[in-house]
Formats: C-alpha cells, sequence, structure tokens
C-alpha cells in the first residue's frame, strides 16, 4: 500500500469531518501548513462539574496513509479499504505512530506543549483518493515565528532584551532536559521557531513530528534544512545522532533571535564549517560564547548535556560578566583546533600516495569477483539460468579485433594486443555495441595486475595504476558532482574507492558513501588526487579505464542563473578532456556509439570489429553445432559476430530458423525456462551457499513461481529501467514496479479476470481455478527475509543470474538482456489486448498504456521485430498487423503515439510497408516518407500534411546548418518554416513556424550552442527585421530586437552574432555602429565601435560582418571598403589587435568570413580569392585567387573539413565556357598548397555546412548528409513525394 503525498492546502473535507467528530459549532479556520500536516484553529466546548466553557485550540491533522482508488468504488469496497489502512498503520513503524506516541509520552513534561486526550481518527474521501489523517487537539498558543518576522521583514535586530533571549533559551533546555530524561528518550530533531510556543507565561517546545527514541536508526537529511545539525544532513555513525543535534538547532535559534539576519542565511557557511560571526555589541560576551559552543560542527566541541547548556545561560543571567573560556581557548573554538577538539566525528585527513590509489583499484577488482556482481567473470551464458548438467566451464578466450577510424583497410589488430603492454598503452576510445567485449578487456586489464594479490612496488622504472571507473554510475540528476556544470563525478568515484577500502564499508554503507560524496560540498581531498595525478618526475601512471559512456545521462539540466546547462555525459567528457591533459594521465573510454564529444586529437578511436567468420564456426564446431545455418545468412553472420550472442546460440538446443539478437534471446529463456530444474540444482546451490555465503532462496521458489517471475516480474523492471535510461535501481524501486503486477486485480491486469484467463499455461485444469494470481498469491508470501521482494531480488541474483547487485543497487547482467526484457513486457501486454480486442476494445487500449505513452527506443524496436516471428501464428508479421486492430476507429490523441510505434516495429521487420491495411487508422503521427507503401490502403486513415511528406516542410528549403556539437542540424524551408533535426535519429524534434506577414531570411546557433538565433523580415509600409534568440535546449524564445530597414537591411544576417560568453546579441547597422543588446536584465547594452568615416560615408547598402570565435577569446568584425579584420576582446568588447588584408581595392569588400571549428584559422573571401589567417600568429598563412573571367567562387559554400585528420577546406567554384556552366567541389588543403581531392560538383547542388568530416547538402534527390573519410552517404530526407492513388481516400486533418 503506497502512500500519496498530499497538498495539505486542500481540504480533502478535512473541516467537516472536524467539524463532525468534535461537536463544533462552526468550521475550524486554516492556521498553517507543513510537509508534516496541517493545523486548524477552532473553538471547542469544556464541560466540567458547574459550567461548560469555550476553550480555543489548535487541531493539527496528521497524515497517515492516502492512496488511489476507483471513482466507482462501493460503500462495501470503500469500508474494506479503510480497514486495510488502518491495518497497515496498526501493523508497520510509520511516523504518525511515532509522532503520537513520543508526544504523549513527553506531554506530561513542564515545558512540552501538551497534547489533548481526544486524539481522533479522520476517514476522508477526495475524488479517486481515499485515506485515514489523524487530529491532534492542543493548546492555542503563538510561536516564536512571528516575533522573527515582525522584525526580519524591517531588516532590524528584535527588539527584545538580552534577558528574553536567555529565558527563552533557559525554558527549551529544561524541555530538552525533560526529553533526554524521559525513560525511553527522545530527540526531538525539528527545533526551530515554528516550534516554539509561549503558553502560561513560559516557553515551551511542541510538534513532535519527525521525533524519534534516542538510539534508533535516523535517516539523513530529516529536520528543517536551516536549522538542522550537521548530523542530520550527513552519513555519520549513528552513535552520534543523539540529543546533541537538538542542542545545535536550539543554539542556532537563539542565534537568529539576537541577530539581524534569518540563519538560513548562514546555511553555506555552516556547511562549510565556518563558525557564526560574533554576535553585535549590544550583546554579552558570554551569551555570544554560549551559542557559539552550541554550535560547533563537531559534536564532542558542544555542550555535552541539556542542562550545562542551562547552567551556562542562568549564570549568564545571574551575571552579565560570565564568560565560558578566554579570548585564546575561544579563538580555538572557533577555528576548531584538531588538537583541542577530540572528535569521533572529526575527519581523519587522507596523504594520498600512489600506494593509495593502487590499493584502492585492488579493492575495486576483488569487490568486482563477489557472488551476484556484474563483473564476475564476465561469462553471462553460464551466469544465466544455469543448468545443473553443465559441468564445463567454456575457457575459450574470443580473439577480438579492432581497427582505427581512420585506416579501416590496414588497420586491423587484435584488441588483446594492444592491451597486454599495459605500460604502452595510450589514450583510446573503445568503439563497438553491447556484448562484443569492450568491459571484458578493460576488465582484463585489471585482472593482470591485480591477481594474484600483488602489490605496490616502485622496482619498474613505470608503475601503472589502472582504475576502473563505472560511468553507469554517474548521477542522473544534478548533483554538486556536477556543481556550475563543471563534474568531477571521476575524482569523486576514485575517492569513494579509497574510502570504502579504509573503512571496510559493508554493502549498504559503500552505497551511502557514493551517495554522500556526490552530493557533498566540498571534498579537500579532491585536490590531493588533482595533485597526485598532475605530478611530475613521477614513476606512478595511472590509467582510468572509463566504462560506458553511451550509460550517462544526456538529459540536460535546467540552466543556472548565468545560463549554464548540459547533460551529464557532457559534464563529465569535459572532465576526461581535463583529466587528458594531466601528465600521470592516461584514459581509456567504452561506449557503445561514437559520440560527438571531442577528445582530442591524440586519442586513437578503435572500432571492435566482432568476431570473423572463421573464429565463429571454429566455435560452432567445438560446441557440436553445424555452421550451416550460416550459409547464405547475412543476419545470423552479423548476429554472431557479438561473443555474447554467439555463446548464448551454441547453447541452444535447435537453432532452426534463429538469426537475430532477438530470436536467440526468446530460445534461449524458453529453452531454460522448460529445462532449468529447481530440484536438480538444490545440491549444487547449496555448495554454493558454502562456498560464498550468500542468500540464495531458491527452495522456496516453485518452477511455476519462477516462471511468474520471469514471464512478468522482469520484463515489468526491464521496460521501466529502459525507458528511463536507468541502469540499476534499489529495492524500493522494485517493489513499486512489481507489487501493482502482483496484487494487481483490475479485469486488465496479469492477474485480474483476462489476465487469469489468457495465461493458460499457469492453469492446472480446465475450469482455471488455478491461474496467475495463484502464484502472484503464493510469491508475495515469501518471508525469509521478511519482505517477498528480497526472495524475488535474491533468486534473480543469485538463481537466475539475469541481475546483479552491487551497492545495494540491482541492475541486468547486460544491457541487450535489459532491452530484451523490456520488449518483452510490450509483447505481452500486445498478446493479453489482442486476447481482449473482441470482447472490449476500451480495455483492450488501456491494457497497451506503455505503448500509448512512451515511443519506443530503438533497441527495443529492433527486439520486438526479432520477436515477430515467435510470437506471430498465420503469418511472419501477422501479430502486429493484428495489433493495429487494436486503433482502428479509435482516433484519441494518445493512441497515435501506440500506432507509431506499431509502425516502426513492422518497417524494422520487413523493411517496407507495402500490401499494408492502414484504413480507419490514426497516421497523424506517422512518418512515412520514403517508404514503399505500394498497394497498402488508406481508406479514411486520419493522416497530416507531415505523414507521407517530409514533416516541416513543404517543399525544398534554402538554408541548412550544424549546431556546434554537431547533434543538431536547422533548417528553412520555402515554406517559412524552421526545424530543428537530431542528427543522429534523423528525425525531428522542433517545428517553428512565423505568423501573417514574417518571412524567414535565415538562422545560426552561437558559438556554445546554447543559444541559437532567428532573423525574419516583416513586410509593410516600413520594411522591418526581427531577431528572435532562444535557448537551444528548450527552444523558448528570451530576446527579441526590432530593426527597421533605414537602418538595417536584407543582408543583416552577416551583421548578427551572439557573443561567445552568450552574454550578448551582438547587432552592425549600415552606419558602422556596433552595439551589445544584453539577453539577461542584468547586463547594460553597450557601444561597441564606430567603423570609419569613409566607410560610413560610402557604404549604403553594407552593413559590417561579424563572428564569434569558437575559443571565445574574440569577436571578429570586418567593416564595408575596409582592408582590416579587426578582433574584439570577449571580455571587454574592445579592441585587442588588426590583421590587414593585401590588395583591397576602392569599393571593394570583404565578402564573406567564417571560423574553422578550432577557432585556430579563420577564412577571409574577397571577391575571387580567398585568404587563410592564423589567428594565434595573426598572419595570413595563405592565399587563393580564381580567374574571374573563367570562375567563379561560390564564398557561402566555402566550408572547413577535416580531412584525414587534417583541417582542410571544401571549395566550390563555378567554371564557364561559351555554352555551358558547370560546378566543381575540390577539398584544398592549404598548408600544403595542393587540390588533394576532386568531388563530383555537379551532386552538391548547394553546400550548407559541415561539421568535422561531414557535409551537409543538398542533391538531386533531396538532402544529404556524406562522410568525406568513409565515403558514405545518407538522407537527411528524399524529396519523392507520394501522391499515388491509394492515399486518395484518406482524411487530412
Amino acid at each position: 500500500m503506497s502512500e500519496i503525498i498530499q497538498d495539505f492546502k486542500q481540504d480533502y473535507g478535512r473541516k467537516k469531518k472536524i467539524k463532525e467528530i468534535y461537536h463544533l459549532s462552526e468550521e475550524p479556520f486554516y492556521v498553517d501548513s507543513g510537509a508534516g500536516g496541517v493545523v486548524y484553529g477552532a473553538y471547542m466546548k469544556k464541560a466540567d462539574e458547574k459550567v461548560t466553557t469555550i476553550e480555543k485550540k489548535a487541531i493539527k491533522i496528521v497524515p497517515g496513509i492516502a492512496i488511489k482508488v476507483l471513482k466507482d468504488i462501493t460503500e462495501n469496497e470503500l469500508e474494506q479499504k479503510y480497514k486495510e489502512i488502518e491495518t497497515t498503520i496498526e501493523e508497520n513503524d510509520i511516523q504518525v505512530k511515532r509522532e503520537i506516541s513520543n508526544w504523549q509520552m513527553a506531554s506530561n513534561c513542564e515545558h512540552i506543549l501538551p497534547l489533548d486526550d481526544n486524539i481522533q481518527v479522520i476517514k476522508w474521501k477526495y475524488n479517486e483518493y481515499i485515506g485515514i489523517d489523524y487530529a491532534l487537539p492542543m493548546p492555542f498558543a503563538s510561536c516564536l515565528t512571528k516575533i522573527i518576522d515582525k522584525y526580519k521583514k524591517d531588516n532590524c535586530t528584535l527588539n527584545e532584551t538580552e534577558d528574553k533571549i536567555i529565558q527563552i533559551g533557559i525554558d527549551l533546555c529544561k524541555a530538552l532536559e525533560e526529553l533526554e530524561n524521559l525513560p525511553t528518550p527522545i530527540c526531538h530533531r525539528d527545533i526551530k521557531p515554528a516550534n516554539i510556543y509561549y503558553l502560561n507565561e513560559k516557553y515551551c517546545l511542541g510538534d513532535f513530528g519527525i521525533s524519534i527514541e534516542t538510539g534508533k536508526t535516523q535517516r539523513t537529511g530529516t529536520g528543517t534544512e536551516a536549522y538542522r545539525s550537521p548530523e542530520q544532513a550527513k552519513h555519520v555513525p549513528q552513535s552520534e545522532r543523539d540529543h546533541r543535534q537538538d542542542i545545535y538547532s536550539l543554539g542556532l535559534v537563539l542565534y537568529e533571535l539576537a541577530d539581524k539576519h534569518r540563519i538560513a542565511d548562514y546555511e553555506n557557511d555552516l556547511s562549510m564549517r565556518r563558525p557564526l560571526p560574533h554576535l553585535t555589541n549590544q550583546y554579552s560576551r558570554g551569551l555570544d560564547q554560549i551559542i557559539h559552543r552550541a554550535t560547533q560542527y563537531y559534536v564532542n566541541a558542544r555542550f555535552q548535556h541539556a542542562f550545562e547548556f542551562r547552567e551556562s545561560l542562568e549564570k549568564l543571567q545571574a551575571d552579565r560578566t560570565f564568560k565560558l573560556y578566554d579570548e585564546e581557548e575561544e579563538e580555538r573554538y572557533r577555528t576548531k583546533d584538531p588538537e583541542y577538539i577530540d572528535s569521533p566525528y572529526a575527519e581523519i585527513e587522507i596523504v594520498f600516495s600512489p600506494e593509495t590509489l593502487w590499493n584502492a583499484g585492488a579493492f575495486w577488482y576483488e569487490k568486482s569477483k563477489e557472488e551476484g556482481n556484474r563483473f564476475l567473470e564476465l561469462k553471462i551464458d553460464e551466469k544465466i539460468m544455469p543448468l545443473a548438467a553443465e559441468k564445463n566451464q567454456d575457457s575459450y578466450r574470443f580473439p577480438v579485433n579492432v581497427y582505427k577510424e581512420e585506416d579501416i583497410e590496414h588497420s586491423k589488430i587484435e584488441l588483446s594486443q594492444i592491451i597486454s603492454k599495459i605500460e604502452e598503452i595510450d589514450d583510446m576510445y573503445l568503439i563497438g555495441e553491447g556484448g562484443i567485449g569492450k568491459t571484458t578487456a578493460l576488465y582484463s586489464v585489471m585482472e593482470n595486475t591485480y591477481k594474484k594479490d600483488a602489490l605496490y612496488s616502485e622496482d619498474k622504472e613505470k608503475v601503472v595504476i589502472p582504475i576502473f571507473i563505472e560511468l553507469s554510475k554517474a548521477p542522473i540528476q544534478y548533483v554538486k558532482a556536477y556543481d556550475s556544470f563543471s563534474s568531477t563525478f571521476i575524482r569523486r568515484y576514485i575517492y569513494c574507492i579509497t574510502e570504502m577500502r579504509r573503512k571496510k564499508l559493508g554493502t549498504a554503507e559503500q552505497e551511502k558513501l557514493m551517495h554522500d560524496v556526490m552530493e557533498r560540498d566540498e571534498i579537500s581531498e579532491l585536490e590531493q588526487i588533482d595533485s597526485l595525478l598532475m605530478k611530475e618526475n613521477s614513476k606512478a601512471h595511472y590509467l582510468l579505464l572509463l566504462d560506458g559512456l553511451n550509460e550517462v545521462s544526456r538529459k540536460q539540466f535546467e540552466p543556472d542563473a548565468q545560463g549554464n546547462s548540459g547533460s551529464a555525459a557532457e559534464m563529465i567528457s569535459y572532465e576526461i578532456q581535463k583529466l587528458q591533459t594531466y601528465k600521470n594521465v592516461t584514459v581509456v573510454i567504452t561506449s557503445r556509439a561514437d559520440e560527438t564529444f571531442y577528445f582530442g586529437e591524440n586519442i586513437t578511436k578503435y572500432h571492435l570489429m566482432g568476431l570473423e567468420e572463421d573464429t565463429i564456426k571454429e566455435y560452432l564446431e567445438n560446441h557440436n553445432i553445424s555452421a550451416k545455418n550460416m550459409e547464405g545468412n547475412k543476419r545470423l553472420k552479423e548476429t554472431l559476430k557479438v561473443p555474447l550472442f554467439l555463446k548464448l546460440y551454441s547453447k541452444l538446443s535447435s537453432v532452426e530458423k534463429i538469426s537475430t539478437p532477438g530470436e536467440i534471446l526468446y530460445a534461449f529463456f524458453n529453452e531454460r525456462t522448460h529445462e532449468y530444474s529447481v530440484r536438480l540444482r538444490l545440491k549444487e546451490i547449496e555448495a554454493e551457499q558454502q562456498q560464498f555465503k550468500a542468500p540464495y532462496m531458491v527452495n522456496f521458489i516453485t518452477e511455476k513461481m519462477q516462471l511468474f517471475i520471469i514471464d512478468f516480474l522482469i520484463p515489468e523492471i526491464g521496460w521501466y529501467m529502459e525507458k528511463n535510461e536507468l541502469y540499476t535501481i534499489d529495492k524500493e524501486t522494485i517493489k513499486c514496479i512489481i507489487e501493482p503486477v502482483l496484487k494487481g486485480t483490475q479485469d486488465i491486469d496479469i492477474c485480474g479476470k483476462y489476465g487469469r484467463a489468457f495465461f493458460k499455461e499457469y492453469h492446472n485444469g480446465e475450469d482455471g481455478s488455478i491461474n496467475t494470481q495463484t502464484y502472484a498469491e503464493q510469491l508475495l508470501k515469501l518471508n525469509s527475509h521478511g519482505d517477498y521482494v528480497d526472495d524475488i531480488i535474491d533468486h534473480c541474483v543469485y538463481s537466475l543470474g539475469i541481475f546483479y547487485v552491487n551497492n545495494q543497487e540491482y541492475g541486468f547482467i547486460h544491457q541487450h538482456i535489459r532491452d530484451y526484457f523490456a520488449a518483452l513486457k510490450i509483447v505481452t501486454d500486445i498478446r493479453l489486448a489482442n486476447s481482449i480486442l473482441q470482447v472490449d476494445k476500451t480495455a483492450a487500449i488501456n491494457r497497451i498504456c506503455e505503448l500509448n505513452n512512451n515511443l519506443l527506443s530503438v533497441s527495443v524496436v529492433r527486439f520486438m521485430s526479432d520477436l515477430s516471428i515467435t510470437v506471430s501464428t498465420k503469418s511472419k508479421y501477422d501479430f502486429y498487423t493484428n495489433a493495429l486492430n487494436i486503433y482502428r476507429n479509435s482516433f484519441e490523441k494518445n493512441n497515435g503515439i501506440g500506432v507509431k510505434n506499431i509502425i516502426e516495429i513492422l518497417y524494422k521487420a520487413k523493411g517496407n510497408l507495402s500490401d499494408m491495411d492502414f484504413s480507419n487508422i490514426d497516421l497523424r503521427n506517422c512518418q512515412l516518407y520514403g517508404i514503399h507503401l505500394e498497394r497498402s490502403i488508406f481508406t479514411n486513415s486520419n493522416l497530416s500534411k507531415n505523414t507521407l511528406f517530409f514533416k516541416g516542410h513543404n517543399g525544398e528549403f534554402y538554408r541548412a546548418g550544424f549546431a556546434p556539437d554537431g547533434k543538431h542540424i536547422f533548417s528553412i524551408g520555402f515554406d517559412q518554416t524552421l526545424s530543428i533535426w537530431n542528427t543522429h535519429a534523423m528525425t525531428e524534434e522542433f517545428v517553428l513556424s512565423l505568423q501573417g506577414q514574417e518571412d524567414l531570411i535565415d538562422a545560426k546557433y552561437s558559438v556554445s550552442g546554447h543559444l541559437f538565433f532567428i532573423i525574419s523580415c516583416i513586410q509593410g509600409k516600413v520594411k522591418s527585421y526581427v531577431i528572435y534568440v532562444y535557448d537551444s535546449r528548450t527552444m523558448k524564445c528570451i530576446k527579441q530586437k526590432k530593426f527597421l530597414s533605414v537602418t538595417h537591411n536584407r543582408e543583416l544576417f552577416n551583421s548578427v552574432e551572439i557573443s561567445p560568453d552568450d552574454k550578448y546579441l551582438i547587432v552592425g547597422d549600415i552606419f558602422n555602429a556596433i552595439s551589445a543588446y544584453p539577453l539577461y536584465e542584468n547586463e547594460e547594452k553597450k557601444k561597441i565601435v564606430l567603423g570609419s568615416l569613409f566607410s560610413a560615408v560610402t557604404n549604403h547598402d553594407k552593413c559590417p560582418q561579424i563572428v564569434a570565435d569558437p575559443q571565445k577569446k574574440y569577436l571578429v568584425v570586418v567593416f564595408p571598403y575596409d582592408a582590416n579584420v579587426v578582433f574584439f576582446s570577449t571580455d571587454t568588447l574592445k579592441e585587442k589587435f588588426k590583421i590587414s588584408i593585401p590588395d583591397v581595392k576602392y569599393c571593394e569588400y570583404i565578402n564573406h568570413l567564417f571560423f574553422s571549428p578550432s577557432g585556430q584559422y579563420l577564412a577571409i573571401c574577397v571577391f575571387d580569392t580567398i585568404h587563410i589567417l592564423d589567428v594565434d600568429k595573426k598572419t595570413i598563412l595563405r592565399s587563393r585567387t580564381w580567374d574571374s573571367e573563367k570562375c567563379k567562387l561560390k564564398r557561402q559554400e566555402c566550408k572547413f573539413i577535416i580531412y584525414h585528420s587534417e583541417i582542410c577546406m571544401l571549395l566550390k567554384y563555378e567554371t564557364k565556357d561559351e555554352k555551358y556552366s558547370s560546378y566543381n567541389v575540390i577539398l584544398w588543403s592549404f598548408f600544403l598548397n595542393t587540390d588533394i581531392l576532386k568531388l563530383k560538383g555537379d551532386s552538391y547542388r548547394e553546400i550548407y555546412d559541415c561539421f568535422e568530416d561531414i557535409i551537409l547538402f543538398r542533391s538531386f534527390n533531396g538532402i544529404q548528409l556524406a562522410n568525406i573519410n568513409k565515403k558514405n552517404n545518407k538522407f537527411l530526407f528524399e524529396e519523392k513525394l507520394y501522391g499515388s492513388p491509394n492515399v486518395q481516400n484518406a482524411i487530412y486533418n
């Protein structure tokens, strides 16, 4: 039963209930609310023997449990639900029970706000939610918050005297003494002004919402953030979480009463262990010292008991000259001199050395060999559902070959040869699909270094220390490890391993440490780690094995106040680049795909080729499997190149008609489910228990229960992790995922009416009395650990081998396995939906809600298309074509996403969509351009203009370009539509159409890629231009600026730029004035420069040309009819230097200028001459001129490009003879001053942009991307229009 977070400002009918329960004459009034509940005020009758009086009371409503129910629930069902909630509350140690119990225990204390005996239970229902709350009546008393609010808003000190502050402190110390002296001592844990009340002429303590008995385990992060103690905020030993945390919080309250600022203003200083400032001279030195002693960071440096605190205040109350200690002692307290403070909480300073990191690497390796760890031998085929009959250990080592990216033909080499000589490894980037051997290669480096308990030694001239970094553990949310959008994750990870080894932490403690380290504000030891990695003349060299860059989150974080943003993947890639500059560091990175991140020219990219055909055949023959199935089966050959799939394939008893990864996994799990006998493995498991002392629970799980886990629970977990891009999750998350499957009773649930009937393999007998629900209930009764979830997880880890465990986080043994089970979940949903379609179409659609609400990833689509054979009955694809029937005549918005997913799977499986029946289906979310649709039926199908044609553009477009990181492309069409494309997926992510009379002229990214601007022209009596600036990550407009045609013209695009620091919009006008318009309110407009008088007078139609430096050093400007290229500083917007261009004649001008991606070179076009400037050397490196009578240089289509690691210039020019003209495209090495490659010019109708070695251009067939090194092309879109007769009966919306 899950709790639902309540909005306490919503009434949920509580007021009416309170009025009824307490027999009030009028409804209670709202007073306050917080995370722990809501407080109402009420006038209640009090009757004694003689008279009835009215008392003003406060009633705190504390939430018990709230759940979601069906809207049409019956009264009987409602009462049953309430009973279930009451039972759950009674049987579990939930917060409301602790609050009532602790408050009642303390109510008789003199300085505790008393709790009335008349506590009532409130049952409520609001829409589809019901719940049980508790009403806690108490005296109505004012709290200290009102006093503080009264004066803080005026920014002045309190008018309260020191006497009042001392009295408040004494009274509250007495309250803490009373709590400390109870038979079962209580820690309040939430002392703050809002919980301190004035009642019966004394101050008392109230609200025990998060109180806890001293000695009980306390969670980190409890308490109000501004007032909580360091022990509450950080992971520390439980022995230090006692009454002394209340002493600290009370000290902060007293300081706030005496100071003119709120205590929250000092929160950062306190977390950095800086002492509070001295109180003003208005207060005695004694009060200052007492408060500072109470608020010491370390628990052993504070008052150890509340009575010590109180006695000090009483002495000061009697004598204002009283001091705790002299000035020297005070200074030592305030600076926290370690010799003066004997505190177990004080952190031991670690001295990092090469041996420290060696031992950390060895520790990681030893931990990786523990049972249940994903690295245990990396023999996935032997770990998943091992059969007792399998005694032989497959020790076959596959020779995995790699090739260098720039030389495929001649660079093939066995990977083991590269990594075997650890001292010779250089920066490497290993790229290959999952299961091909990347992680195995890195792990072998660890194994070869640390096996046989190898010790650190400096006997060698060079000592290489490998450290394995699991990049999949990088937090997906914004944490301190990404502070200021600069990652320290890798170095924090290294620090974590050293701490785990030093403290000898258990599994649970390791998880807490990892979380704490990633969230901690400052870690001084990181400086030591940096120093160690950079140290010169050191024998030690650190080999950072960075595994799984593709597993780091790409989700963009919200921008900070300065506009900085980025994803975890981007920030960690920048950290890797920084580590590459360290003297003693070598990095080896692995990833599934060649990421767009740049790791310098000195890193070697190796692509894993997969296994050779001879190797595959040899392995199959050794396992008595015929290799004949490979003959003529290209798909099978490609699949078996991956060692993971080859190993699983070799385990199959039948390999007929199996070719793809999905088919292999389906067959493997299907065979193992039937062959894998729990009974056969019992003896083996007992032996393993003795060897590893692992908590196997197999003997409690029957074969059908195991089948239920594999069929329903593991797929549900796989789907949740895949759609959320997670690689590990904790136990509580797993419970939340599988509990609805096990307990679901709706008709469409696995254990509901339709599920019980459909899954006949779970029936025992024709009546179906034993079914899926039977085995779900048996799983729920597992309790060897006290919780059924533990037993199920242990079974998946230690028996099935499908999961691994690391630091209390669970993940699939391989990402392919996760994605396969995710696909299986959706397949199961479709199977069940198809079975109930004829009975209840609405129910069928509801069953596939996950398919309707989520676009499937490429990996899941691939596995689902692979499974088309295994789940189909009549023909190869009938399962998914039948699934389309679910959506016929159903045109709700979300259903269109489901249709898109089904069509993606069909296209992946078939390769075309010919002979399909799309009648009466909503296809508005689908993009079918470029796909063969012959003989397909579209009668009454719902189409949009984007379904069959290029989405976003109704025709050709005239402008396109890359983002600086190459991840996106923008395009502008003649239909005045702008689109943003994902380069990798080749799909649109954003479409913009301007309204009215606006015409799009051009667009461009800032050099950071974080901003994007568009220029439009508004036709009217007075023509004007508008510049829109967008945040490229959200595509929200952050700035709009309008200019009239009297000061600007259509060439405005060349005169607009965003400053390299993303602070200003830089615009030039026809008067040669250049202005900087702030993009954010805290910046002022600046006039940068006014061009020469001559150029301003002679210029009637030209504006200055402006371009930003990718290195973010300069803003470069050229003025019309001026031969100087002027470089302005990015920081000051002041001129730094000029470079003069020779032979710029009168009335000539610089036509075009653009930077190379690195910013080192600047190209300048002056009619038919191009100059290459070396910016660092401030000189012209090379010039080239064409005969203008014979050739015409296409200046806008000249681009920098990388060819075989050399920066070159892609040039396009037009040649003419007497009859014809033709286009030429050449690759010019301006270093060698020679043409090194000639392209077919007519194919490149228009060159838009280049990124690294890729050309974005228009051909006769559409928009294409060409890789000039790999010599391959792919279409962004083809311009074939499908106007065939078979779509004439469709409906366009």
